[in-house]
């Protein structure tokens, strides 16, 4: 998901698709640019974020990371370099974020962050909304400092996500405002929308419930090294 929300941004294929539909060939506005040699920062390494790591390598990036874990593996194989926040925003052309939702990560990307970023970076968010300081973003995006926002979550989903507003419209301002810079885009939380997923999701939740009805231990419990951040 994270992938293709880079991949979708880069390369301007939502105003590609609305520019042929509306039989518009012309190239203006699409340019884009190669992955291979950019620089990656991925905040988060654990399993999502080591994900990331693998399939950014792969298209000859240079990767960054920062983790209060950092993962021995993705630096061995994937030389991978474990730097502060702050050196992955001034270093870094994509930013992608994989952080659970702590008090520590609340609203870490903020206006502090956003003035020490790469001019034109491009920020990926599928880990979670309030990670990112809406307000520090909306301000970002208007002064041009960052070059585009991809994101799968929303600082204040409740009342909006996983609801149909087409008749009654949106009426979170700050959100309406968001979706109307056109190098934003932002899907509905459907990052988990997969048949493996769902299936795997369904499984790990009845695994959950016997475990607790028969008085198991669980392997996925916290505390039995399966979750990190």
């Amino acid at each position: 998901m994270a992938v293709g929300l880079l991949l979708a941004l880069n390369r301007k294929f939502v105003i590609a698709d609305s520019k042929v539909h509306h039989a518009n060939f012309l190239q203006d506005g699409l340019l884009g640019f190669d992955l291979n040699e950019k620089t990656v920062g991925i905040v988060g390494t654990g399993n999502i974020g080591a994900v990331m790591a693998k399939i950014m390598r792969g298209f000859g990036c240079t990767l960054l990371a920062n983790d209060i874990d950092p993962d021995l593996d993705l630096v061995m194989h994937y030389g991978m370099s474990y730097v502060r926040l702050e050196e992955i925003c001034s270093r870094s052309d994509v930013i992608s974020l994989h952080v659970p939702l702590t008090q520590e990560t609340h609203n870490m990307i903020d206006d502090t962050l956003f003035k020490r970023v790469k001019k034109e970076v491009v920020l990926i968010n599928t880990a979670r909304g309030a990670v990112v300081d809406t307000n520090a973003l909306l301000n970002a995006l208007e002064k041009g400092i960052i070059g585009a926002y991809g994101t799968d979550v929303y600082e204040k989903e409740r009342g909006t996500f996983f609801q149909n507003h087409s008749k009654d419209g949106i009426k979170d301002v700050q959100l309406k405002k968001l979706i109307s810079f056109p190098n934003v885009l932002l899907t509905p939380h459907q990052g988990f929308i997969t048949k493996e997923a769902l299936t795997k999701i369904t499984e790990t939740t009845f695994y959950n419930l016997d475990c607790w009805s028969e008085g198991i231990t669980n392997k996925n419990e916290l505390g039995h090294g399966l979750v990190r951040s």
